[in-house]
């Protein structure tokens, strides 16, 4: 009889370890399979963001939120609470990436929220503004890395928690349709390949749930409840009401591809369009839809530039920005306001309507020296020194009124003009970082001009397709370390951005005050309205002439019409210096015909500029110790919650 007994403890025993490891492998493979699915998923950001940085960040939250899940499911916590625990690590992990304010480098404070909320504000500006692919700067890194966190939350607790793998490949469609939807471009071959193979896996894990299922049956027609039969239809009906949903809202960010149902002509621009307060030297613009953002009324045959801001720090290597710290103080703009530098009131006013039509911006463009606004909201202020209108948030301003003075000065009176160094800020006239092959080719070109205004025509027309400069929306291949030599002394092919760029640069050198001004050309007439688009956003050159105060130098070769050349340039004939660009446009401030928008579909387009100045913080090796650490950490809890 105890013979008999032992025999069956003994073989109990026996099969209990041998099991171990099976054990051990299915306590795994749910997890696992989950994480591979979201990082297989997350590579068709290839087609929207440069670079590869992403993936690594990616790669350690989708990482942080399997290992988390695991240990904490071993202690057989509740699955609300595993969720909340496994967000919580994420959390953890962007605060010590993405803030230099949290405590103890990862623990979330007020200050790290406030920091977190402006870098996530800046991405999402981007986004609006941007085309694809974007710069993989901080703020896309952390939407990506918080975005697909989420998504690694939602398909762990699916595929692991709520026993439905294959409902999780319905959130990870998702995942793809938001840069098929924004990519002009067809997504790599390899992206889909990984996703389909994680996608199997998931099935996989899917047949060895319902196989453990199968095993421990109840017996026909006994401990079958309601509950349990429903809950995997529940989810998984969840889960398609929710793939569709998002896939819907998602895909309307893009400007193709929809799903069915949607109008594929129609033209979505979600809370519209602004222009970031930076200029690139490098890389390439994408033109994108031409959106109306303003139209005017009160400019009659007039052009003029519209002015949104004016940059006065210069990059090495990256372009203009706006410094680092707050906004100036300013002064209420609804109402009168001070004279602009230059502006004594002498002058005529002008009062021109504008009103804007998708512009959603921290800035409110204006013409030529403002003296009044008429119309705005509480919370715009006005600069006088960089001439600038805006508010602490982005808004749909209503249609306003602005009254100004578009008198400019003669060439006549620029050149009896004799600015002092003490007239601006030095910041103006900052050149400590300016290469000096840069400074050189400037004082070469410069060499034989007796007056400042002299000199910075020399300047303005050194930028000319007789010197083999091109505009274009591609720039040429990189052949030097420094951008800007490498533009002005090689490439010499690129956009607004780089013409304006490099000549206040050179300016500088020169210890002429100079600034970037970042803005919209004149757009296309339509009877009394002038219709400005997004494809009209501009960037251009003001310097300084003491009385006369900040005067507009477009050096961009513009070859359409649009280009801007005020009196003082275009009376080229009777001084005997015409400038040698037979393509472009003649200076004339008259439109001999109205245009429509026919008539403007070929026009070249600077359209919104490159990445913000808090964007300026440079990623790599941001996730350098904190990787290293996350990994091991989570490798420690896979090691430590593995059954033996």
């Amino acid at each position: 009889m105890t013979t008999t007994e032992s025999r069956p403890r003994h073989a109990r025993q026996h099969s209990g370890s041998g099991n171990g490891a099976p054990r051990a492998m299915a306590t795994l493979l749910a997890p696992a399979a989950a994480m591979f699915a979201t990082i297989s998923a997350a590579t068709s950001l290839t087609g929207v963001i440069e670079g590869g940085a992403w993936l690594a960040y990616i790669t350690v939250a989708a990482l942080l939120v399997a290992c988390t899940g695991l240990a904490l499911r071993s202690l057989r916590l509740p699955t609300l609470l595993v969720g909340a625990a496994q967000a919580l690590a994420l959390l953890l992990l962007v605060t010590g990436a993405f803030t230099r304010n949290s405590i103890l480098a990862v623990i979330p404070g007020p200050a790290a929220f406030a920091e977190l909320a402006d870098v996530l504000t800046a991405a999402f500006e981007e986004i609006k503004t941007g085309a694809p692919p974007v710069e993989g700067n901080v703020s896309i890194l952390c939407l990506a890395t918080i975005a697909i966190g989420i998504v690694a939350i939602l398909v762990d607790a699916l595929v692991v928690a709520a026993y439905a793998p294959a409902a999780a490949g319905l959130v990870l469609l998702c995942v793809y349709a938001v840069p098929s939807a924004l990519a002009d471009e067809l997504l790599p071959w390899w992206t889909f390949v990984l996703g389909a193979t994680a996608f199997t896996v998931l099935l996989a894990v899917d047949g060895s749930h319902r196989h453990r299922r199968w095993r421990n049956r109840s017996t026909p027609g006994t401990g079958v409840s309601f509950a349990t039969v429903s809950v995997p239809a529940v989810v998984v009906a969840g889960a398609l009401s929710a793939g569709l949903v998002a896939g819907v809202t998602i895909t309307g960010v893009g400007t193709e591809g929809r799903l069915p149902g949607s109008n594929p002509g129609a033209r979505t621009v979600l809370g519209g369009l602004g222009v970031n307060p930076f200029t690139s030297l490098r890389g390439m613009l994408d033109q994108g839809d031409d959106v109306p953002l303003f139209r005017v009324t009160g400019l009659g045959d007039d052009q003029r530039l519209l002015r949104a801001f004016t940059l006065d720090t210069y990059y090495p290597n990256e372009g203009w920005g706006l410094p680092d710290g707050p906004m100036p103080a300013g002064v209420p703009a609804n109402g009168e306001l001070p004279f602009a530098p230059g502006d004594d009131g002498s002058a005529p006013s002008r009062e021109i309507r504008i009103e804007p039509v998708h512009w959603n911006d921290v800035w409110l463009p204006v013409f030529g020296s403002p003296r009044a606004l008429h119309g705005l909201s509480e919370g715009w202020y006005y600069d006088r020194t960089s001439g600038s209108v805006f508010r602490e948030r982005s808004q749909n301003p209503a249609p306003y009124v602005e009254v100004a003075a578009l008198e400019e000065p003669t060439r006549a009176e620029l050149r009896r003009a004799t600015p002092t160094p003490g007239d601006v800020a030095d910041i103006y006239t900052d050149d400590s970082r300016v290469d000096p092959r840069v400074a050189e080719l400037a004082r070469r070109i410069t060499a034989s001009a007796d007056t400042t205004f002299d000199k910075v025509h020399a300047v303005w027309k050194y930028f000319d397709t007789a010197n083999g400069f091109t505009y274009d929306t591609q720039t040429a291949p990189t052949a030097d370390s420094d951008a800007l030599a490498d533009f002005v002394l090689n490439g010499k092919r690129g956009y607004c951005e780089q013409f304006a760029s490099a000549m206040a640069v050179m300016l500088r050198s020169l210890d002429i005050p100079a600034r970037v001004a970042v803005g919209f050309t004149s757009g296309y007439r339509d009877g009394d309205v002038r219709t400005i688009t997004s494809r009209d956003a501009h960037a251009w050159v003001e310097v300084h002439f003491g009385e006369f105060g900040w005067v507009s130098f477009d050096p961009t070769p513009l070859a359409d019409g649009r280009g801007y050349v005020p009196s003082y340039l275009d009376n080229e004939n009777a001084s005997g210096a015409d400038r040698s660009n037979d393509d472009e446009s003649p200076g004339t401030q008259q439109d001999s015909s109205p245009q429509t928008p026919d008539a403007t579909e070929e026009r070249t387009a600077e359209q919104d500029l490159a990445a913000q100045p808090e964007q300026r913080r440079p990623v790599s090796g941001s996730m350098s110790w904190l990787g290293v650490v996350t990994a091991v950490l989570a490798v420690a809890a896979v090691v430590a919650t593995v059954p033996p």
